[in-house]
């Protein structure tokens, strides 16, 4: 062999190793209709104006498409979240479709599958697409809001990592959406398995069912799915939950997930003119096992709806379970701790309340009629809280235990207070019994799980351990930028107080792990730390207080990722900006 024959042969071999691994290559408007792999790369791919075109569409029978790591990204000329446009990929005209191992960012909607029997996605992440500005949102009014939230033809306004409509059997597992707007969109789609997902950090809802029957959504990681708290001062009364099942979805089980820190932690609804009406509603969904502690509203909120609410934990939010214009409910073996209201109810019927634990909450437990926002004297479902059971129940430590107002046939009895001040009882009721409520302990029997544990889903042997670990829980964790909630894998710092006329600010300095120090501070006469260690609290004082202050903090540490997805390898070196 020559020389030259060689060099070219070894030039040939050392090409060949540089390129990306073995598969197809992806290109916009391609039809996927067989088993394949793609090539491990980043396709940078614009999609079209609409969500009704997509950049690649699957179809088929009996397929599987492992993407093998691949990127498809969209909105390549757009900078912010609240430009990003177009639909990434189309699953339709098939059935037994897998999806795996694929990553989708920069559209509008990530991947939309339509009429599709025992679809499965997983390994997949679709964060970084479509993200409003919350002020866009904060412009709309509050029945359009409503309207684009749970509407099946205009709810896709706002995007979603995966949409799915009318796919029965599917299975999504082990599926991350973060820094987008909606989760996983259920429409239309019955018995599919739903578990061990990551869906946190986005300003709409986690999973959300619209007309979806006997699903379960198991194991999976929806906490932080809020908006506009507490940076903006105009709330618009929706839902950005954990889990929204709504408008006739029924037969769900909704068990062992953490939906923490979100607007709403469990939400379900139905729309009004189902109410009362057999067959219809969202009713008779399990909800069992699960964390909703930190919500900003209701931990649970139940409205138009019949449900069996069983063993959830609920912590420190403003209402720990939100019941109203419901019927025929079992709310038992819950422990509800720290809240503003353990429970509230209006406009209820035919309730069961008992075996609940309701420690450290401001009143335990209220019926109301006239406080409900949708109250309306001649309105008919503005009607008295009627036939409810609550009894066995352990309340501690509540300024008030139960505020009884404008109920009829209410049995409280057999409940055990242990400091308690006071118990509230308003005249508008009628046939009222309330006896055998004691301090003594033994008077009341002990909470008896087996009246609830008989309704425990069973748990999927590999689904995940969902309980937080991150030291960063509770409300004053939830912290807002333009586009929704902090998620602690970036630095930032964050204004927690400033003392008018006195130029003293004081600041929360959170993120990954790792080392700060002060580059630059303009108009700053003092500051406590000049170098320090992440998480820190910052003091400074003004020089002038007549003009603005301005910092910048270089930050060495762990691997970071923006909110926009941009990544920074360990020990590089990342500049935090803060201005007045």
């Amino acid at each position: 062999m020559n020389r030259k024959v060689y060099y070219l042969l070894l030039a040939s071999l050392l090409f060949a190793q540089c390129q990306p691994s073995d598969g197809i290559r992806l290109k916009k408007g391609m039809t996927i209709s067989k088993s394949v792999t793609v090539s491990e790369q980043i396709f940078n791919i614009n999609g079209a104006d609409s969500i009704d075109e997509a950049v690649l569409v699957i179809e088929g029978n009996d397929i599987t498409i492992d993407f093998n790591g691949a990127t498809l990204q969209g909105s390549n000329d757009k900078s912010t979240p609240d430009e990003f446009y177009g639909l990434g990929i189309l699953v339709q005209n098939g059935k037994n479709i897998t999806i795996k191992n694929l990553n989708v960012k920069g559209y509008k909607m990530g991947l939309k599958a339509v009429g599709i029997d025992s679809l499965k996605l997983e390994n997949c992440n679709f964060s970084y697409n479509y993200r409003p500005n919350l002020k866009e949102i904060e412009s709309i009014s509050r029945y359009e809001f409503y309207l684009n939230s749970h509407q099946n033809d205009i709810r896709t306004r706002f995007g979603a990592g995966i949409y799915l409509n009318q796919c029965s059997h599917a299975t999504v597992k082990n599926i991350i959406i973060t820094e987008g707007k909606n989760g996983l969109m259920l429409v239309n789609c019955d018995n599919g398995l739903f578990y061990n997902n990551t869906i946190q950090f986005n300003s709409g809802t986690g999973i959300s069912l619209l007309q979806s029957n006997n699903n379960r959504v198991m194991h999976n990681k929806l906490d932080w799915n809020v908006r506009q708290y507490p940076v903006f001062k105009k709330e618009i009364e929706n839902d950005a939950s954990g889990v929204l099942i709504n408008t006739n979805s029924s037969n769900n089980i909704i068990a062992y997930n953490s939906t923490t820190h979100c607007t709403n932690g469990i939400s379900i609804s139905a729309d009004s003119q189902s109410y009362g009406k057999k067959g219809e509603g969202s009713n008779d969904n399990i909800i069992y096992g699960n964390d909703c502690s930190y919500a900003v509203r209701s931990g649970i909120k139940m409205i138009y709806s019949s449900n069996k609410v069983f063993s959830n934990i609920i912590n420190s939010s403003s209402t720990g379970l939100n019941l109203s214009f419901s019927n025929h409910s079992m709310i038992m073996g819950n422990a509800i701790e720290d809240n503003q209201t353990g429970i509230y109810l209006s406009n209820v019927q035919d309730f069961q309340i008992r075996h609940n634990e309701l420690f450290g909450n401001a009143t335990a437990l209220m019926t109301d009629l006239t406080k409900h926002p949708n109250y309306r004297p001649n309105n008919i479902f503005s009607k008295l809280n009627d036939n409810i059971s609550i009894d066995h129940n352990l309340i501690k430590n509540s300024s008030v235990a139960f505020d009884i107002n404008y109920s009829k046939l209410v049995k409280v009895v057999l409940n055990q207070f242990i400091n308690c001040k006071t118990i509230s009882i308003d005249n508008n009721n009628e046939n009222l019994i309330l006896k055998y409520n004691e301090e003594n302990p033994e008077t009341v029997k002990e909470i008896n799980s087996a009246s609830f544990l008989a309704y425990a889903p069973q748990a999927l042997t590999d689904g995940i351990n969902t309980k937080l670990t991150n030291p960063e829980q509770g409300k004053e964790y939830i912290l807002m930028n333009e586009y929704g909630a902090y998620s602690f894998r970036y630095p930032k710092i964050w204004l927690r107080s400033k003392i008018e006329g006195t130029g003293e600010y004081l600041f929360a300095f959170f993120g990954p792990y790792g080392n700060f120090k002060l580059r630059e501070g303009i108009n700053v006469k003092e500051i406590n730390l000049k170098t320090g260690t992440i998480p820190s609290t910052i003091i400074l004082k003004k020089k002038d207080l007549y003009k603005p202050v301005s910092l910048q903090i270089e930050f060495i540490g762990e691997a970071i990722e923006t909110q926009f997805g941009e990544k920074y390898k360990k020990g590089e070196t990342f500049l935090v900006e803060w201005k007045d």
